[in-house]
């Protein structure tokens, strides 16, 4: 039998946040997932200020290539304390591959093409949801007792009364997770410091909602939608915003013709060139005011690659991309 990857697997111990892959899917089973809110009813320690580094370079970003070593080495180490627990989680689903024209348009649809083929999207929607509820682990979690449903997720998340992690969040709110959890022994294993990486990757997970939330309370992104609204509504739709368009055709015979008119007036009316502007110039601040957060993340994902390649060692480049299948996108990738 070969040695056990998480140093004291036998006994629980205090570690970390956010795990990827299949047992991803297993956390939306339950109401406390990577970023639970902490209990005020017990004591949870702050997290030390994540400081910028002495002068030097800044570490690069991994490559996409490690980010899946390093999710797959999560889930092989959440798989071995679960087990450790008695909760033996199937193999993951082979990973289905990225998503065709997979694209996001977090303020307007700006391609006649893709609106033209895939409206708002709702069909790769749908795609990704058969994937998620096709997936073994969700699947087995389901087919559980209610008793042992939440016995095997209280092991891969924690339960209300374990101790508590914490994180601070961009927008200035305060989450924490269990300590005790298989998830957190899983990142504490891999990156060394659970509390500190609950930190850095609750924080930059969380810079893109706060620097769209920018964009649309900028005073440019109001100005710019009024002539767009004209433009859609002199085409049949009465809406004020793009989401008011999304929300309104989403999913219905409409939503092609909906889109492919948004895309139309975005580039009519000058929306698309705003949001562009926008977005660079909210993105670009709210990396720069996280630097701190960003490089620290970086810094720690490169220190755990060794870790990860020795986790993995034994895994099929097969078995390595299932267990990696869901890890998003690094943060301030072009910074």
């Amino acid at each position: 039998m070969r040695r056990s990857i998480i140093p004291g697997a036998a006994r629980p111990t205090a570690a970390a946040p956010v795990v990827a892959g299949a047992v991803a899917t297993a956390l939306a089973l339950s109401t406390c997932t990577t970023a639970c809110t902490a209990r005020a009813d017990r004591p949870v320690p702050e997290p030390a200020p994540v400081t910028a580094t002495a002068a030097g370079p800044a570490a690069p970003p991994v490559t996409d290539q490690e980010l899946t070593l390093l999710a797959a080495a999560e889930e092989a180490l959440v798989r071995e304390c679960a087990a450790d627990r008695g909760v033996h989680l199937p193999r993951p689903a082979a990973a289905p591959g990225p998503t065709p024209d997979a694209r996001t348009f977090p303020f307007v649809v700006d391609s006649p093409d893709w609106a033209a083929e895939h409206g708002y999207g709702s069909d790769l929607d749908a795609r990704r949801e058969r994937v998620r509820t096709s997936d073994p682990l969700r699947t087995y979690l389901e087919s559980l007792p209610t008793g042992r449903r939440t016995a095997a997720l209280d092991v891969l998340n924690g339960s209300p009364t374990d101790p508590a992690l914490r994180a601070t969040l961009p927008a200035g709110t305060s989450i924490g997770r269990s300590a005790t959890s298989c998830t957190s022994r899983a990142q504490d294993a891999l990156y060394g410091d659970a509390g500190e990486w609950f930190q850095v990757s609750a924080a930059t997970a969380n810079l893109e909602p706060l620097w769209t939330g920018q964009v649309l309370a900028d005073r440019r992104w109001t100005e710019a939608v009024g002539p767009w609204s004209d433009c859609m509504t002199r085409h049949g739709h009465d809406v004020a915003t793009p989401q008011d368009a999304r929300q309104a055709a989403y999913g219905t015979p409409d939503e092609a013709a909906t889109a492919s008119d948004e895309a139309a007036c975005a580039a009519r009316t000058g929306l698309a060139a705003t949001v562009a502007d926008l977005a660079v110039a909210h993105e670009s601040r709210a990396c720069h005011e996280f630097r701190a957060d960003v490089d620290r993340r970086r810094e720690l994902e490169r220190a755990a690659l060794d870790r990860a390649r020795e986790i993995t060692a034994e895994l099929t480049p097969e078995q390595i991309a299932a267990g990696a299948r869901t890890r998003g996108a690094p943060p301030c990738e072009e910074s």
